[in-house]
């Protein structure tokens, strides 16, 4: 009876290790087949991700030619002017330029004076006179229309340089009419209202030859962080 027990409990504890051995066999083989799958996820993954990265460089290569090409003259030879002509618009006089909620411009007119009186002046007025010998005035008005929704500063919606002989640049100061152009006042005190128009002159002395002789000369116009090309001859 006693032979016949240890028997049993030796089958049974036999078939336990057995049952065990068989669990612990399937899931070591859930487990590697779980880490096999995620093995080849990983692989895919880094082949579409290999994949991304060669087609940004393409595309980076591709557009370093674009640029390469605007700025290099047909003989290899840098060429400023490409890229000028690429990026800053030629304006004429009296065109509207439109900057959306920001503001309206128009060249108006461009002269060379040693003197600028305001167009109808009042019994009293401010006018700008060239003191030193050999030098004038390159005199620009512009309209302005103030398109942003609160009043703005005259001296914050534009500036102006003159390029002469396509090499010397030259720079000036602003005055804006006031009392329907009876006097001038100061751009940096002086605000144009929402939709309201302003006139504001540009005054840059410049040597008196940028007048006589017969050289390139041009206005460069920022608005906005836009540059427009203005060719005065």
């Amino acid at each position: 009876m006693i032979k016949r027990s240890i028997k049993t409990f030796v089958l049974i504890f036999v078939l336990s290790v057995s049952s065990l051995t068989t669990g612990c066999n399937n899931e070591n083989k859930g487990k590697v087949a779980g880490l096999t799958k995620q093995i080849e996820e990983l692989k895919r993954e880094n082949s579409r991700i290999k994949e991304e990265l060669e087609n940004l460089k393409n595309e980076r290569e591709a557009t370093l030619g674009i640029e390469v090409e605007k700025v290099i003259g047909k003989d290899g030879e840098s060429t400023d002017e490409v890229g000028t002509n690429m990026s800053i618009k030629e304006v004429r006089l009296d065109e509207t330029i439109l900057i959306e909620d920001f503001a309206e411009l128009t060249i108006k007119k461009v002269e060379f004076t040693k003197r600028v009186n305001p167009p109808n002046p009042d019994s009293y007025y401010s006018y700008y006179q060239v003191k030193e010998e050999g030098l004038t005035f390159l005199h620009v008005i512009t309209e302005v229309k103030n398109l942003q929704a609160q009043s703005v500063g005259a001296d914050k919606f534009l500036d102006i340089e003159a390029k002469y002989n396509s090499k010397y640049i030259y720079n000036g100061f602003s005055t804006i009419e006031e009392s329907g152009g009876g006097d001038f006042n100061y751009t940096s005190i002086t605000g144009i209202d929402p939709l309201k128009k302003g006139k504001i002159h540009f005054l840059i002395e410049v040597p008196i030859e940028v007048e006589t002789e017969a050289n390139p000369l041009e206005l460069k116009v920022n608005i906005n962080g836009k540059s427009y090309s203005y060719k005065v001859r």
